[in-house]
């Protein structure tokens, strides 16, 4: 069975969005999966459908949507692709959602702006909404990436949804012929070792010792998997803030994808903000698959 057999790629007329089309096509192809392109009509501020009506903005709406999905169909006929077209009207991220639950999708994808604008901006965004809202797996594709699966990172707290994120990228690997790399972060605050308490450095050390020693366990079962699979697996333990570390790794060892587990529809609204996970997303300048639970 395919990784994943039904893509759904969210476009809003943005090159952002047709550069996660573009992204997604050569996606699927390699996954022999089906990729549906979705236009969603959202009329502004407080029109209500009898007024919009009235004044042909319905009408005027859906040409753009009709002209954005034309687009969408050049994009893969030049790619040498068939997609499927959807247009729907209402909140965005509420009818993506819905959407690819109703035409049984694994996998969101969605294009962003520059690290800044989405890191500063996550919060009521679509993409902030897919997040916390899809039970479908999300790829956020930055708008400048071209294409290129040769060199994955899988960050891991050794937690279920992280493993789960490891094993899907295990998968993802073997389809790709990519390398793979497991990374986990001791997470440590600076100003711990600043402190002059007695005897607080050696406690500090021997939870770290613990933590790493934890931390390469976890790891340890996704290397045997690697094996397994004759996949070329490297693996890294590190100390100090997570998501920095997280970014410098990606830049470093010229990751081409990001990898991350998250908690689910549910605890990921709990949980996501100012998490690692979104601080990721939203500082990543690779593209970054959030694996829901």
């Amino acid at each position: 069975m395919s990784i994943y057999q039904k893509i759904l790629v969210a476009l809003d007329g943005s090159e952002e969005s047709f550069n996660a089309l573009r992204y997604a096509i050569n996606f699927g192809k390699k996954l022999k999966a089906e990729v549906l392109a979705l236009t969603v009509v959202q009329l502004k501020g407080e029109v209500s459908s009898a007024l919009s009506l009235f004044l042909g903005m319905e009408d005027l709406f859906k040409k753009g949507a009709e002209g954005i999905l034309k687009k969408a169909e050049a994009v893969a006929s030049e790619l040498g692709a068939d997609i499927s077209t959807l247009v729907r009207k209402g909140d965005p991220a509420t009818e993506i959602i819905d959407c690819a639950l109703t035409e049984g999708c694994e996998l969101i994808v969605s294009g962003k702006t520059g690290k800044t604008g989405l890191a500063k901006a996550l919060l009521g965004s679509t993409s902030y909404k897919l997040l916390a809202g899809s039970s479908a797996d999300v790829l956020i594709v930055p708008k400048t990436v071209s294409f290129k699966l040769e060199n994955l990172l899988v960050p891991t707290d050794g937690s279920g949804p992280a493993q789960r994120a490891g094993y899907k990228a295990i998968n993802l690997a073997k389809v790709f012929s990519a390398k793979l790399n497991l990374l986990s972060v001791v997470e440590i605050d600076p100003i711990a070792f600043e402190s002059e308490v007695p005897h607080l450095m050696e406690t500090l050390e021997r939870f770290i010792d613990s933590q790493r020693k934890a931390l390469a366990s976890a790891q340890e079962a996704l290397i045997k998997r690697c094996e397994l699979e004759g996949i070329s697996c490297f693996s890294s333990i590190e100390d100090g803030v997570p998501h920095e570390i997280i970014i410098d790794f990606s830049a470093k060892k010229g990751i081409d994808l990001i990898v991350m587990g998250s908690y689910g529809k549910s605890g990921i609204k709990k949980f996501l903000l100012g998490s690692v996970t979104e601080k990721v997303v939203g500082l990543s300048e690779v593209p970054v698959l959030v694996v829901k639970s």
